[in-house]
């Protein structure tokens, strides 16, 4: 009888060996996939339709593959298709309730669905589940950036960053709440980071072009919107209002006058190019041209205070200090500012009234020293 026993124990184990071999096999294999579809979602310049069937062939060759279908479900989110995103993300909670990775493309697909309130609640678990897994802090700080969060959602970019995950992807947004929370260096920084990670992410160079104009370093705001023109498609048009304003900002006249135009004929109603392109006509003496700008500006909005504001001063500098002036009151009933204080004063000078440009002089000053 025992002979009989060690007999069948024998067929059986030498019938299992051959399939354990396949199924380490195909662990294997289906590893090995999955590793290479990772990769390819997390390129820039991803492909979803690819994304999603390199992970379609992971499940096929093993179809308990937990976190196959949480990133494929990713990968139907990014490509809009978020019923199916769905049923990935419920499979993969079936098979394993307590997926981290499941958790956080669920929060990130509640995010972009502004189901605000369970996107935070699922971010916060994943963590809670695995609070080594670095995507699961890169999705809790996009929670925390539309939250208006912006230094807690620095501090999980950079979480995510520290657990390795140094992608372009976490950089860039990093850069963008640097930029939210007035933190320049910091994000010029990060964004010249990715360009030297990738010159795939074009929108960068306009992004970053924005942020050395704020720094005033104008020379640079142009050699990034000029790689930016270079590359992108389609083109956001407020580039060429921007490029106005540096040329401008550098005494280049006859170029931000360029720039301005091919703003306004891109986008006929942008206001700011429109005023920007009156600003240095006016600059040039070309009165007629910068009030013919203003003119129209007016006629889209009658009290744009920033129109009245270049008006009046071509008024001044062509002698009409009676319109100036008219214009100079009715922009301060609207908004005031030391500027606008001052420039008054100066009209009240040219026009004698002693009493009104000290009184003016003086609501300068007391703007000029008021705290920030």
């Amino acid at each position: 009888m025992n002979c009989i026993r060690w007999l069948l124990v024998m067929i059986v184990m030498s019938l299992s060996s051959p399939m354990l071999a396949q199924d380490d096999d195909a662990r294997e294999r289906a590893q090995e996939r999955y590793e290479a579809a990772v990769r390819l979602y997390w390129q820039v310049a991803d492909d979803t339709d690819a994304t999603i069937a390199a992970f379609g062939e992971v499940i096929a060759i093993d179809p308990v593959f937990v976190d196959a279908y949480a990133y494929r479900a990713a990968a139907y989110r990014v490509a809009g298709d978020y019923a199916a995103a769905e049923a990935d993300l419920q499979t993969a909670l079936e098979l394993e309730p307590d997926s981290a990775l499941a958790y956080t493309m669920r929060a990130r697909l509640r995010l972009d669905q502004e189901r605000f309130g369970e996107a935070w609640s699922d971010a916060n678990h994943a963590i809670e589940l695995d609070d080594t897994l670095p995507v699961a802090y890169f999705n809790r700080g996009r929670v925390h950036d539309l939250n208006f969060n912006y230094h807690l959602a620095i501090a999980d970019f950079s979480k995510a960053l520290e657990l390795g995950m140094t992608l372009p992807q976490v950089y860039h947004a990093r850069a963008i709440v640097y930029n939210q929370a007035a933190m320049l260096d910091e994000a010029i920084a990060d964004y010249e980071t990715v360009i030297a990670m990738t010159s795939a992410f074009v929108p960068v160079y306009f992004n970053l072009g924005t942020l050395y104009s704020s720094a005033g370093e104008y020379e640079l705001a142009l050699e990034n919107y000029a790689l930016y023109l270079r590359s992108a498609d389609p083109i956001e048009p407020m580039v060429y209002r921007y490029q106005g304003e540096a040329h401008s900002a550098l005494g280049q006249h006859d170029l931000a006058i360029e720039a301005f135009s091919q703003a306004i004929n891109v986008v006929p109603l942008d206001m700011l190019a429109l005023i920007g392109r009156a600003e240095v006509y006016r600059l040039q003496n070309k009165f007629d041209a910068a009030l013919a700008d203003i003119n129209t500006g007016l006629q889209r909005d009658p009290q744009d205070w920033r129109l009245l504001a270049v008006r009046g001063l071509v008024y001044a500098e062509t002698g009409d200090y009676e319109a100036a002036l008219a214009d100079y009151n009715a922009i301060l009933s609207i908004v005031a500012s030391e500027r606008l204080y001052y420039h008054r004063a100066i009209i009240h000078d040219k026009m004698g009234n002693v009493e009104a440009a000290n009184s003016d002089y003086a609501m300068a000053e007391r703007f000029a020293n008021r705290a920030p």
